[in-house]
């Protein structure tokens, strides 16, 4: 009864499975899903549970084992009366393309899966058939990859709908639960390959703790319960840090996270990271954030998104597909072109036509300059390392990448900005107006504006 009463104290401590709710428990086939799937069963009526019903995924990985798999989850389900939806996918090929490892692909694929069932539902959770010793297992690996204090707090019994009723549960009391109720099982051959970490920690490390002590599983077990009331508080303080700092949506504060404690930062940076479910707020893209945090610049995060740290912005953004340079010689009045999906052009006014534009909008026509003032021929293109200008009425001259920085613009932004360009250099700076040369004055005839074509 050790695994009915440790499960029944999990879920009610972490309030896993409310009356009126559906689960969908992940089968592989397996003795801890298959005592999942059993335990929650015989739990349905006393949890009010409104429906219980599994998934298979089948990963082709493992030819005929695999179809072993899932015939036998299919006769399981048959003859315990509960709804099956099974998944063949192609895991290899995912994990080829993205460029990860088979077993991550496979985790992937999986939670995908089971997300979708459990939509199927008005009120759902996804049970995981995850133990103590499981458990035990990810701590020890994160503590040989370094990890941080996050990582000792294992594997989450609740994350979002996905809940671990067996966390609390050592594999063999799982397979001792098999035995008691007649429960048969299938057994993955990949379990007992060495060349997966996992396994040899399994097979090697953890049979000699438990020769230290025999109760090493449950003394690691309390190590891991109080990592995880430590990061449970440290992750509350950094939702409360981002509040503070956020500036808008996916823009932040650089120096309200800067001087925060630093745990309390770097529970904000993995949020800002986005873990993609198990602890995978790596280390090293933690301290790679900080020190942008320190000297600014930008990376690459969750693969499809760009974190970019400029002046005092924090700026979380799709990151953009590489903008094509650009340069076009002999530009001329009336010209039109297009960058990065926007439509520009130049056009020329007199002087009393700009004067009745700018009454319409000093910001949008403040781009604009003395026609007169350019030597020889213009070009639009894009900026270059060291370009520098004299914004008019500043008084002084400034870098454009110091310019930028000061309008928290990312590095997408920044290239996709044309620069209008004579013989002797920068005329105007698209968004930031002319250059003082070519400033209008009380003599000047003929206005020249940029700006895109939408806002003539």
């Amino acid at each position: 009864m050790k695994v009915y009463t440790k499960a029944l104290a999990a879920i009610r401590r972490g309030q896993m499975l409310p009356p009126d709710t559906a689960v969908v428990v992940g089968l592989s086939g397996g003795a801890d899903s298959v005592a999942l799937l059993h335990l929650l069963l015989s739990l349905r009526e006393e949890l009010s549970l409104s429906a219980v019903t599994a998934l298979h995924v089948n990963h082709g990985l493992r030819g005929e084992e695999a179809v072993r798999d899932q015939r036998f989850v299919e006769q399981l389900c048959e003859r315990l009366d509960v709804p099956l939806t099974v998944c063949c996918r192609d895991v290899a090929a995912l994990a080829a393309q993205q460029r990860i490892g088979v077993e991550e692909a496979g985790r992937i694929v999986r939670y995908r899966e089971l997300e979708k069932a459990a939509d199927d539902f008005p009120a759902c959770r996804i049970a995981t058939a995850h133990t103590a010793s499981d458990n035990i297992e990810t701590l020890l690996l994160h503590l040989c990859r370094g990890s941080g204090l996050h990582g000792l707090a294992g594997i989450p019994p609740v994350r979002g709908r996905v809940v671990r009723p067996l966390i609390d549960c050592t594999r063999e009391e799982i397979e001792a639960y098999c035995e008691e109720h007649g429960l048969t099982y299938v057994t993955d051959s990949t379990n007992t390959d060495p060349s997966y970490a996992r396994n040899r920690i399994r097979q090697l490390v953890v049979p000699q703790l438990k020769a230290i002590n025999p109760q090493a599983e449950t003394a690691i077990g309390r190590v891991i319960a109080r990592a995880r009331e430590w990061d449970l508080d440290v992750t509350a303080q950094a939702r409360v840090l981002l509040s503070e700092a956020a500036l808008g949506e996916n823009l932040y504060r650089r120096s309200v996270l800067w001087q925060s404690e630093p745990a309390v930062r770097a529970a904000a940076i993995r949020s800002l990271l986005g873990d993609r479910g198990e602890q995978r707020g790596s280390e090293v893209h933690i301290r790679k954030v900080t020190e942008l945090l320190e000297t600014g610049g930008s990376m690459t995060i969750s693969g499809s998104r760009q974190l970019t740290v400029e002046g005092e912005m924090v700026r979380i953004c799709e990151a953009a597909t590489a903008l094509t340079p650009f340069r076009l010689d002999g530009v001329k009045p009336d010209d039109e072109w297009c960058i990065g999906g926007e439509r520009w052009c130049l056009r020329l006014f007199s002087r009393e036509e700009y004067e009745q534009k700018l009454n319409i909008s000093k910001i949008l026509f403040a781009n604009a300059l003395d026609y007169g003032k350019i030597s020889d021929s213009l070009c639009i293109r894009q900026r270059l390392p060291g370009d520098a200008f004299h914004p008019v009425g500043r008084g002084c001259g400034k870098t454009l990448k110091k310019l930028f920085n000061e309008a928290a613009l990312s590095a997408a932004e920044r290239e996709a900005i044309p620069l209008l360009c004579d013989s002797r250099g920068i005329v105007l700076v698209a968004g930031f107006g002319c250059d003082e040369r070519v400033r209008i004055t009380d003599t000047t005839a003929d206005v020249l504006w940029m700006g895109k074509t939408e806002d003539v």
